[in-house]
C-alpha cells in the first residue's frame, strides 16, 4: 500500500515537473515574444522619424538617407523573421481562443506596418535616384545649350557681316545644321522639365529641383534671333 501511494506521488511529481517545464518554456517564449515585438515597434517609430528628416535638405543628402534606411530595415528584417516563428509557437501553446486571435492580430499589423514603411522608403528612394539623374542630365544638356548659344551668337554675326554670296550660302548650311541641333536640345530640355514637374509633386521638392525648376528656357535669346534672321 505504502509502495503503491509513494509510486502515485513519483508520477505526480513527475506531471508536476513536465507541466511546470512547459510553463516555464511559455514563459521564455512569451518574454522573448514581447520584447522582440516591442524592440520592432520602436524601430519602425525610430526609422518614421528619420523619413522625416527628409524635409528642407538637399537631394544628395535625401538619396543618402533613405539609400541608408533601405539597409537599415533589411539589417532589423530577421528580428521580424524572428517575431513570426515566436508568434507561431505561442499561438500553438495557448489554449485560449481569444489570445490566440489577439497574438494573430498584433503579428498582421506589426507586418503591414513594416511592409507599409519599407515600401514607402522604396519609393522614395527610387524617386530620389530619377530625380537626381534628370538633375545630372538638365545640367549635361543645358550646358550644351550654353554652348549652341555661342555658336549661334558667333553664325549671327558671321551671316551680319558676310560681304558676298559665296560667304553666305557657306554659312546658310552650318547655320541650319546649328539651328536644328539646337531646337532638338531645346525640346529635350522642355521634356526633362516636364518630368521634373511630375516627380515634384510627389516629392519633397530638394533644393536642387527648385534651383532646375527656376531656369527659364525661354529666355535664349541669340536662339530666338537665329530663328528670326
Amino acid at each position: 500500500m505504502i509502495t503503491r501511494v509513494i509510486e502515485d506521488l513519483e508520477e505526480v511529481k513527475a506531471r508536476f515537473n513536465e507541466k511546470a517545464a512547459e510553463l516555464n518554456a511559455y514563459y521564455i517564449v512569451r518574454d522573448e515574444y514581447e520584447n522582440i515585438f516591442n524592440t520592432i515597434s520602436k524601430i519602425i517609430q525610430l526609422i518614421e522619424t528619420k523619413t522625416q528628416q527628409a524635409h528642407g535638405i538637399d537631394l544628395r543628402q535625401n538619396l543618402d538617407l533613405f539609400k541608408d534606411l533601405t539597409n537599415e530595415m533589411q539589417t532589423h528584417r530577421p528580428l521580424l523573421d524572428r517575431l513570426q516563428l515566436l508568434s507561431s509557437t505561442l499561438s500553438s501553446q495557448l489554449t485560449d481562443s481569444n489570445e490566440r486571435e489577439r497574438v494573430r492580430r498584433r503579428l498582421n499589423d506589426i507586418t503591414r506596418r513594416w511592409a507599409e514603411l519599407e515600401q514607402e522608403i522604396v519609393s522614395e528612394e527610387e524617386t530620389m535616384e530619377e530625380m537626381k539623374n534628370l538633375t545630372e542630365l538638365f545640367i549635361n544638356i543645358r550646358l550644351t545649350c550654353e554652348q549652341w548659344l555661342k555658336r549661334t551668337r558667333d553664325l549671327i554675326t558671321d551671316l551680319t557681316n558676310a560681304k558676298n554670296v559665296e560667304i553666305f550660302d557657306q554659312l546658310i548650311p552650318k547655320a541650319k545644321s546649328t539651328l536644328f541641333e539646337y531646337q532638338a536640345s531645346v525640346e529635350h530640355l522642355q521634356k526633362l522639365r516636364n518630368r521634373f514637374n511630375r516627380l515634384v509633386q510627389i516629392n519633397r521638392t530638394p533644393d536642387a529641383t527648385q534651383k532646375v525648376s527656376s531656369v527659364s528656357i525661354t529666355d535664349l535669346t541669340p536662339f530666338n534671333c537665329l530663328v528670326a534672321w
